[in-house]
């Protein structure tokens, strides 16, 4: 909440995203994750997916490092999609055309135009954490969260629930479809050498 906009006001958030872009597709090419299924999902600063060489910088740092575009979801926040819906359309679909796989991060709490959302090159929605943490509390949150679900699955985009801290709001959103669930129910943010090991301890497990 601090560290961001203030990377954001000075322009380094530029040159940090390039760095997180680098360092997931570095991951992805290591041993526990090289032959996996496991996609890797990146947020991206409304600045950055602007720059009008970002997919070239994207295109770039897949060739240096021979990383799976395919294995590549880029997050964007629902902001984005108002500010130059042409050019963010182009850059979508050329970033689709080369297997990358594009997340509307916080949704549920912008102002899109949902008129809109079926003629990007999206694969994915994400519930907001102030919806998921209203489960429990606030009617008008599972009202607009099933709203969600069901909108996602006409349009046939996958949905993930983001905040997840509870077995209750697990179950609800479980119980109406949801795909996929994020959250501290489920694990803790960890350094990356830290997941690693734990990926290959759940591959030992299953094998």
């Amino acid at each position: 909440s601090v560290f961001i906009p203030i990377a954001e006001q000075t322009g380094t958030i530029i040159r940090l995203g390039e760095w997180v872009l680098r360092q997931a597709c570095l991951a992805l090419t290591q041993p526990s994750l090289k032959d996996s299924t496991i996609s890797l999902s990146i947020n991206v600063s409304p600045n950055q997916f602007k720059q009008l060489n970002f997919v070239a910088m994207v295109k770039r740092v897949l060739t240096e490092t021979k990383a799976p575009a395919n294995r590549l979801v880029l997050e964007i926040t629902e902001g984005v999609l108002i500010e130059n819906m042409e050019e963010v359309q182009i850059h979508m679909d050329e970033l689709s055309a080369i297997g990358i796989r594009i997340s509307i991060d916080d949704f549920g709490t912008g102002y899109s135009n949902l008129s809109t959302l079926n003629q990007l090159s999206l694969y994915e929605l994400k519930i907001d954490q102030s919806l998921t943490f209203g489960i429990s509390t606030d009617p008008n949150s599972a009202v607009i969260i099933r709203l969600i679900l069901a909108m996602a699955r006409q349009l046939g985009l996958s949905v993930i629930a983001e905040g997840v801290e509870t077995q209750d709001q697990a179950d609800f959103l479980i119980d109406n479809g949801c795909d996929s669930l994020q959250g501290y129910l489920y694990m803790r943010p960890l350094p990356l050498n830290q997941w690693l090991q734990q990926i290959d301890t759940m591959c030992n497990k299953l094998n």
